[in-house]
């Protein structure tokens, strides 16, 4: 059985013939030249990723595998199902905050096992930290996590962790800014017992606001000067719902990841035509970490998602897939490794 694909020919289970596929060489060439233009305002960028999303490689299938084909020729690693595998970020080397559990231990282990490696951080956890890392070098073969007890709120550890990054790897090519102070330091009830904004304790408030907001600031501020110089980066900030941004007794929670979506935004202007993006990523409902306080139903535990399931589209973001691509929210429990812009959102406000 055969079928023809765009400059392509297929045989059912294998490939017979393929030719690089780029669709930008159908644009009409006025389009080609407005690209750079378009490129320079909030409508140029929204081209940008529009364009981006529509040159999607083109996919064969060999050996019951799925390979893609490249715009010039050669393979990219293999996806099977949501995942990334392979050595898709072989070489690249990455800042996860609050990398010892919940999410930001998901994270971890998932860049580390497509080859990235990692800097994970915790600002006292440093037991849990030292299991990740002997979990990724169990698995991986290899010493691909480096554990950092660092404080995102203060600038000399922030400045530390991409020093350890730079001596061990000499490069920084990622950071996820996950670390997060939750409403469970507000009240360990906040989920039946709304705390109304002005019962919030003034050094609980502060201390939220300077992990969650402060904290990706200065760690951003930290890292943006050596992605600059390599040309090439990312940022991703760890999110939330909207409707949880917004929920009533969510200070000052809520406030935080809103202003941090505000950062996301402005930073990716402030970094346009840099190569270097920042984007938005949340899982898409409440998640099992230990932002979740004790004493929860069973019934209500097994509705709470995996936090594996940010993985997927951090992949994505982290890889060279998402050039382009920027100033975007990703809805995690949405992804659809086909169909990218289907989680997709402008970040900040709807």
């Amino acid at each position: 059985a055969f079928f023809r694909g765009k400059n392509s020919v297929f045989r059912q289970g294998h490939v017979l013939r393929w030719q690089p596929f780029d669709p930008f060489d159908e644009l009409p060439g006025t389009l080609r030249q407005a690209q750079g233009k378009l490129a320079r305002d909030r409508q140029g960028r929204q081209a940008q990723g529009k364009l981006a999303r529509d040159r999607q490689d083109r996919w064969a299938v060999s050996s019951g595998r799925a390979i893609c084909v490249t715009t010039d020729g050669r393979t990219k690693p293999i996806r099977e199902g949501n995942r990334m595998t392979e050595n898709t970020l072989e070489g690249r080397v990455a800042i996860v905050t609050g990398g010892g559990r919940g999410l930001g231990r998901a994270m971890t282990l998932g860049l580390a096992r497509v080859g990235a490696r990692v800097i994970a951080t915790a600002s006292r956890e440093a037991d849990e930290l030292e299991q990740v890392a002997a979990e990724a070098r169990a698995e991986c073969g290899e010493d691909r996590v480096l554990p950092v007890v660092a404080d995102v709120t203060s600038l000399s550890d922030c400045e530390k962790v991409v020093a350890e990054a730079l001596r061990h790897w000499q490069r920084l090519d990622i950071l996820v800014n996950n670390a997060g102070r939750g409403m469970k330091y507000v009240s360990e009830r906040f989920l039946t017992e709304p705390t109304r904004f002005w019962e919030t304790d003034s050094d609980t408030w502060k201390m939220v606001i300077d992990t969650n907001v402060n904290g990706p600031f200065l760690m951003a501020r930290a890292t943006v000067p050596h992605m600059l110089k390599a040309g090439w980066g990312r940022i991703v900030n760890i999110s939330m719902n909207h409707e949880t941004m917004r929920r009533r007794g969510f200070s000052p929670y809520g406030p935080s990841k809103a202003a941090l979506e505000s950062e996301t935004i402005i930073w990716s202007q402030d970094l346009e035509g840099t190569g270097i993006t920042v984007n938005a990523l949340l899982p898409g409902g409440a998640t099992a970490t230990g932002m979740i306080p004790p004493g929860l139903s069973e019934d209500i535990r097994a509705q709470l998602l995996d936090p594996e399931v940010v993985v997927p589209p951090l992949l994505w973001l982290a890889s060279v897939e998402s050039d382009g691509i920027t100033a975007r929210r990703l809805v995690a429990n949405r992804w659809d490794i086909n169909n990218p812009a289907s989680a997709m959102e402008d970040a900040g406000w709807p």
